[in-house]
Order: C-alpha cells, then sequence, then structure tokens
C-alpha cells in the first residue's frame, strides 16, 4: 500500500536507507525522501520550511544525525546555515559552478568607455569583453537582439581562439504583435 503518494519508490527507498543508517529517525527519512523528490523535481535543495511548519525542531534533530553534515562535510545530506537541504553531491555541483562563475567575472576586462546609445550593443561589447555574461530581461527588451549583436562584434575583433556561446532554449516567446 503506498501511503506516500507524493513520494516516488525511490525517494522512499532513499529514506528508508538513510533513516537505518541514522538510528531510525522519522526525521531523517522525511528530510532525505524530501531532498530526493526535490531534486527529480529539477531543484538542486529543499527548504525546511517547505517540509514542515517546525522548521527549527527539525533543524536540531537533523544537525544531531550522522548522515547530515554541514557544507564541506562528507555526508549523505548537507543542511546549510539558510536551512537549505542537499544531496551532498548537488550540493558539490553548486560550489563548483560558484567558484568558476565568481572565477570568470574576476577576470573580466575593465569598463571602456563607449559612445553607442543603443543599450543592446553596450550589453553586447560588454558580453564580448568579459569572460562570463549572463543575458536577462523582460519581454521585450533585446535579450535576442543583444545576443546576436555578439557574433557581429566578434568577427571585428581579432581574437586568438574562439569563443565559446551556451544559449539555453527559451522559456517563452516574446508577446505578438497588437
Amino acid at each position: 500500500m503506498n501511503d506516500e503518494p507524493e513520494f516516488s519508490a525511490l525517494d522512499r527507498q532513499f529514506g528508508d536507507f538513510l533513516q537505518r543508517l541514522a538510528g531510525g529517525t522519522a526525521e531523517v527519512r522525511l528530510a532525505a525522501m524530501c531532498a530526493s523528490r526535490a531534486r527529480a523535481e529539477g531543484h538542486i535543495c529543499v527548504r525546511l520550511d517547505d517540509m514542515t511548519p517546525n522548521a527549527a525542531s527539525l533543524r536540531k534533530k537533523l544537525r544531531a544525525s550522522n548522515v547530515v553534515g554541514a557544507p564541506g562535510d562528507f555526508t549523505p545530506l548537507i543542511l546549510d546555515e539558510q536551512d537549505r537541504l542537499y544531496l551532498r553531491r548537488y550540493w558539490e555541483y553548486e560550489q563548483r559552478l560558484a567558484t568558476a562563475i565568481q572565477q570568470r567575472a574576476a577576470a573580466s576586462k575593465p569598463a571602456q568607455r563607449r559612445k553607442e546609445r543603443d543599450l543592446q550593443q553596450i550589453a553586447a561589447a560588454t558580453a564580448v569583453r568579459n569572460k562570463f555574461t549572463v543575458v536577462t530581461g523582460g519581454p521585450g527588451t533585446g535579450k535576442t537582439r543583444t545576443v546576436m549583436a555578439i557574433p557581429d562584434i566578434l568577427q571585428k575583433e581579432p581574437a586568438p581562439a574562439q569563443p565559446q556561446i551556451s544559449l539555453p532554449p527559451p522559456t517563452a516567446q516574446a508577446p505578438a504583435p497588437p
């Protein structure tokens, strides 16, 4: 009988496994199942507040467990200072990504004064100068135009190596004109 329909069989098995490792605490089982389900839903972590209205009590019980550690510990689950619970592997992935972004941002070239009044051209020129750039904005703000301007700028400048450009698929389409 499935008395926990919101959890998959994998979530329940993972929860049971960590509960056994932790010596039988139901809170560890719940936390493990929630972290597993969150990952399956595309989230890297789950907040304790999203698991229970009594996050303080849950935090105390998890911190006392041998399967839940602090950032940097070698435990199956990681609970950080902001009450985010991670599967250790995904906490490590997040740390590596953050470090890579910080290193690229630190290696950015200093800003140069430019005479362009076109914000998309300024954004594209900034992207060319930096090792890491994120282009964001609401519908119709010129994100596509900005990204399309980057290759044009790169063709005009001598480059020792071909840059890598990664574009995620669009999540929505610009609104149709009235």
